[in-house]
C-alpha cells in the first residue's frame, strides 16, 4: 500500500474541496443544479484524482494518459497505489466504507446536492473531503477489509 500516494490525494482535495466527488471518475464538465466545477476544471473520486496527479507528474497532456492501454480505474487504482482488489472495493465506493464514514460522507453529498445556498457549498465539500481523509487514515491504520467481506 502506498500510502503517501493515498494522502497525497486527501491534500489534492484539500487545496480545492470543490474537486471531490466520490460518485465519478473524473467529470470534466460536471455541474449540479447550483454549481458548476471547481476553478481547475475537474471533479473526481479518489482513483480519478490520482490519475490527475500521475498526469500532472509525467507531463501528460491528458489525466486518461495516466492509463496504461485498456486499464480501468480500478485497475490504474490498485496499480498506482499498490492495492489488492479487495483494497480498491473497500476505498473506492463508499457503499463498501465502514457505516459511519459512508453514512456521514452520503449525507454531505446530499446535502450538497440539494444545497439552495451557494455560500455553504464549500463548507459541505471541506467536510466531504474531511470524512474521506478519516476513511483513509482508518484503512491505512487497520488495513480492515472485512467491512466488504461481510457484504
Amino acid at each position: 500500500m502506498n500510502k503517501g500516494r493515498l494522502r497525497a490525494c486527501v491534500q489534492y482535495f484539500a487545496q480545492e474541496p470543490l474537486r471531490l466527488n466520490m460518485g465519478t471518475w473524473v467529470d470534466t464538465d460536471h455541474q449540479t443544479r447550483h454549481f458548476k466545477n471547481p476553478p481547475c476544471g475537474t471533479v473526481a473520486c479518489l482513483a480519478g484524482s490520482a490519475m490527475v496527479l500521475e498526469a500532472q507528474a509525467l507531463g501528460l497532456k491528458s489525466w486518461y494518459d495516466a492509463c496504461q492501454p485498456g486499464e480501468s480505474y480500478e485497475q490504474f487504482g490498485m496499480r498506482y497505489f499498490d492495492l489488492t482488489k479487495q483494497q480498491v472495493n473497500a476505498l473506492f465506493y463508499t457503499t463498501n466504507w465502514p457505516f459511519i464514514y459512508a453514512k456521514l460522507y452520503e449525507d454531505f453529498a446530499h446535502d450538497f446536492y440539494e444545497c439552495r445556498h451557494p455560500h455553504l457549498a464549500p463548507y459541505i465539500k471541506k467536510q466531504m473531503v474531511n470524512i474521506l481523509s478519516m476513511r483513509i487514515e482508518d484503512f491505512i491504520t487497520t488495513e480492515d477489509t472485512t467491512y466488504i467481506e461481510q457484504n
